[in-house]
C-alpha cells in the first residue's frame, strides 16, 4: 500500500462480444489483462442476447486469468534471469532496434506464433514488452503450449532489473 491506498486496482469490462479484466498500478500502467469472448444469441434481426450464466462464468475466468498473468515482482524476475531464464523482447522490431535488455532475443508479439520453435522448452522464459500487457497474453499462450513462461513486465522495468544484476 502507498499512502493507505491499495497497490493495484482491477476493472471488469463487460462488452457486447467479450468480458475483460484489467489490473492497473498507481501509475495507470496495465499490470495484467485477460479477455474472453462470449456467445452472441440473435433471437431476431437487430437483437442480440447473452446467456447470464455464461457471462458470470466469463467474469470469474477473466479475473482468475488476469491474476495468473500479473507481472512478477522485480526480485522474482531478477532471480529467474540470474538462474539463466531465456529473455524475450516482444516489442515490434522498431522498438527492439532502439534498444533491448542485454541478452534478450526479439520475437515480436506480431510474429510470436511463427517463432515458437525458437523458444527453449528446457528453460524458463521471461517475457517483456512495452508495458507488460502483451507479455501477459504471450505468457498465457506459451503456458497453454507447455512452456514455463513468466511476465517480466515492461521494457523499462526489465532494463532496471538487468542493470542491478550485472
Amino acid at each position: 500500500r502507498r499512502n493507505g491506498m491499495p497497490k493495484y486496482v482491477g476493472a471488469l469490462d463487460q462488452g457486447t462480444t467479450s468480458t475483460r479484466f484489467m489490473i492497473f498500478d498507481h501509475g495507470g500502467q496495465v499490470v495484467a489483462i485477460h479477455q474472453k469472448e462470449h456467445e452472441q444469441i440473435y433471437p431476431k434481426p437487430g437483437w442480440v442476447e447473452h446467456d447470464a450464466n455464461e457471462i458470470w462464468t466469463r467474469c470469474q475466468e477473466v479475473i482468475k486469468g488476469a491474476l495468473a498473468n500479473t507481472k512478477l515482482p522485480r526480485e522474482a524476475v531478477a532471480k529467474l534471469i540470474k538462474a539463466g531464464a531465456f529473455l524475450v523482447d516482444l516489442r515490434p522490431k522498431i522498438g527492439a532496434m532502439m534498444g533491448m535488455a542485454p541478452g534478450a532475443t526479439n520475437i515480436s508479439v506480431f510474429t510470436r506464433r511463427r517463432h515458437i520453435h525458437e523458444l527453449p522448452r528446457d528453460r524458463k522464459i521471461v517475457l517483456y514488452c512495452h508495458s507488460g500487457a502483451s507479455a501477459a497474453k504471450a505468457k498465457e499462450m506459451l503456458d497453454a503450449l507447455g512452456f514455463q513462461a513468466f511476465n517480466g513486465g515492461g521494457y523499462e522495468d526489465v532494463l532496471k532489473i538487468v542493470g542491478t544484476i550485472g
